[in-house]
């Protein structure tokens, strides 16, 4: 008896390359301790020279969490491996960071301009409209907020 391999996605990622509306839905932890569920957004937009990515999560509790991020991209060439970034964050500020592309993952890191808070995502990819995003975020050395979501791709 043969036994069928996983399939494997090429390594060709939507998110961020391609223009899209994308819904996430999955765990969050407060301070990296208090687990809840989380739901949110991520709007890719490709307009000339500039690229923007429009992301909005939130947590479910009395009052909800709402987290809200916009970043800027110059668009990048063909081939970018490693492409710089900078969003504004209404609760953080000014944040910059860099986006890698490492096969089937985009690994993102970043920091606040004053360094203190610092942040990486990583965003694996699992078929062309889908992917899983784990993310870390840190403030003067304490864990701020972690979450792990499944990104959907609705359009």
């Amino acid at each position: 008896m043969r036994v069928a391999k996983p399939r494997v996605p090429s390594s060709r990622h939507t998110w961020l390359f391609e223009p899209g509306t994308w819904s996430a839905a999955g765990r969050f932890w407060d301070k990296g301790e208090f687990e809840r569920a989380g739901h949110g957004t991520s709007i890719v937009r490709h307009e000339g020279a500039i690229w923007e990515i429009e992301g909005g999560m939130e947590i479910p509790s009395e009052p909800p969490l709402r987290f809200q991020n916009t970043y800027r991209i110059a668009a990048p060439r063909a081939d970018a491996r490693v492409i710089p970034w900078h969003s504004e964050n209404p609760a953080i500020g000014a944040l910059t960071g860099v986006f890698v592309v490492l096969g089937d993952t985009i690994v993102s890191s970043f920091q606040s301009g004053d360094g203190t808070s610092v942040g990486n995502e990583h965003m694996r990819l699992l078929a062309p409209e889908r992917y899983q995003a784990r993310r870390l975020f840190l403030a003067s050395g304490a864990v701020v907020s972690a979450w792990s979501m499944e990104l959907m791709r609705e359009a």
